[in-house]
């Protein structure tokens, strides 16, 4: 059996840092469903933090999957993490709270 890099990630810990400080595209993020990046990163495994059975069950799923999936899941959310940034967030917060329509030319459209 092959020890598999997973991290926990709630309240406390950042799931981009998770991901971004990977430098061996290998692992898997276990993240709360409450945290902000959940929205974000998709690929990896949400779970309720104070459900101790859907815990174990997304531990026992990093477990078992395979190197190419924890991979190609983990340079996903490391593509996302890299195209988002500061100014890209403020854009989308700020016209979604206006209502407005994004302007065109500005990053992520």
């Amino acid at each position: 059996m092959t020890c598999v890099g997973s991290h926990f990630a709630s309240f406390g810990r950042s799931g981009k840092g998770i991901c971004a400080s990977r430098i061996d595209a290998d692992g898997v993020l276990i993240l709360s469903r409450f945290t902000g990046a959940a929205r974000e990163l998709t690929d990896a495994l949400l779970v309720i933090p104070f459900a101790i059975g859907e815990i174990a069950d997304s531990i026992a799923s990093a477990l078992g999957m395979s190197g190419e999936e924890r991979t190609r899941r983990l340079k996903r959310m490391r593509r996302t993490i890299a195209e988002s940034n500061i100014y890209d967030w403020a854009t989308k917060f700020l016209t979604t709270l206006l209502g407005f329509d994004r302007p065109v030319g500005l990053s992520g459209t």
